[in-house]
């Protein structure tokens, strides 16, 4: 995993560069304390750039203007906003210039890599309380991301969501446990995770489910 990340703060790109070296222990991060010189290094990496990240609040060219510099550039590679403050406009905006995620950076380290595990599959990560809002940013992110699930899977997901047991999510949808486990299995894949804890997390954040549900 080759990474370009842009932060003008050294601390917090040191600790994102340990996150994602822990996701991939081969991970080569580039650093840049700006969107010009991340512009020049991404000239002599772009062939090979997997995922680029950069703060909006950046001394020189802004984070907005530097996304649609890099979309227009590295077209292939997703860029995703980290940054310490958000609401549904800057979140809309973000998105709309072609971001792939717009992450908080009071994210828990956890949340994290599973919006980089969604992004890197082709969804579109925002955080929970703009998915819940009723504005664009919102609606943009779920027509993006939403993964191509059954009626059936949907169904077993809003119960995984709720805590549901294999055994008890077949009893609910008259199912069988090997049938159970198909769904789980496909929706696991869906999402791109490896666990059922991961699965609901993101299917939250997705707007998916509803533990009230």
């Amino acid at each position: 995993m080759n990474v370009l990340l842009i932060d003008d703060h050294p601390l917090f790109r040191e600790g994102l560069r340990s996150l994602l070296e822990r996701m991939d222990a081969k991970a080569r991060v580039v650093e840049a304390e700006s969107c010009e010189a991340a512009l020049a290094m991404g000239e002599r990496n772009g062939p090979g750039l997997d995922l680029i990240l950069l703060d909006l609040a950046l001394p020189g060219m802004n984070g907005l203007e530097g996304i649609s510099q890099f979309r227009a550039r590295f077209p292939t590679t997703p860029v995703v906003v980290i940054s310490a403050t958000f609401d549904a406009a800057r979140v809309k905006q973000a998105i709309e210039r072609g971001a792939q995620g717009f992450i908080p950076k009071s994210t828990p380290p956890d949340v994290l890599t599973s919006a980089l595990q969604l992004i890197f599959s082709g969804g579109v990560y925002v955080p929970a309380s703009v998915m819940h809002d009723e504005n664009p940013a919102r609606e943009a992110a779920r027509s993006a991301a939403a993964p191509n699930l059954t009626s059936a899977q949907s169904r077993v997901l809003a119960l995984l969501a709720r805590g549901q047991s294999n055994k008890a999510i077949g009893n609910a949808l008259d199912i069988s446990d090997n049938t159970v486990r198909a769904h789980v299995s496909a929706i696991l894949r869906a999402l791109n995770v490896t666990n059922r804890t991961e699965a609901v997390s993101i299917a939250l954040q997705m707007g998916l489910v509803s533990r009230d549900a």
